[in-house]
């Protein structure tokens, strides 16, 4: 089963799957706002940090308090990771390699099984 899996992973490779999926991820972050209210969100919070920020105030000390508040927002990592798991390209990357590996396995794929036909 391994030399299969290895097998279909490559082919996923070589056709593109993966990069197609990566872009795909990277358009819905930015496209979609995630990104640009992420750095709306954190812009903000900075002003109204710094409008509080006493005129005695150290420039350490207010980049420690920058680095602390920055630190306890969400992370544009964690956002892309949740994101990544609820989509639909995942989906359908789990269909795809569910199909191949029905295929190897000598077993009509789901599609032409809900269809109910056979392949040639």
């Amino acid at each position: 089963m391994g030399d299969w899996s290895d097998q279909i992973i490559g082919d996923l490779k070589r056709e593109g799957k993966y990069d197609e999926m990566r872009r795909n991820i990277a358009d819905e972050l930015t496209l979609e706002g995630i990104i640009p209210n992420l750095q709306a969100e954190v812009r903000k919070k900075m002003e109204e940090m710094v409008e509080k920020v006493h005129p005695s105030t150290k420039k350490e000390d207010l980049k420690a308090k920058v680095k602390e508040e920055l630190s306890n927002g969400p992370k544009v990592d964690t956002i892309a990771r949740e994101r990544t798991h609820d989509m639909r390209l995942y989906e359908q990357l789990r269909v795809e390699i569910s199909n191949r590996v029905r295929i190897k396995l000598g077993l009509i794929d789901k599609e032409t099984e809900v269809n109910g036909k056979e392949r040639v």
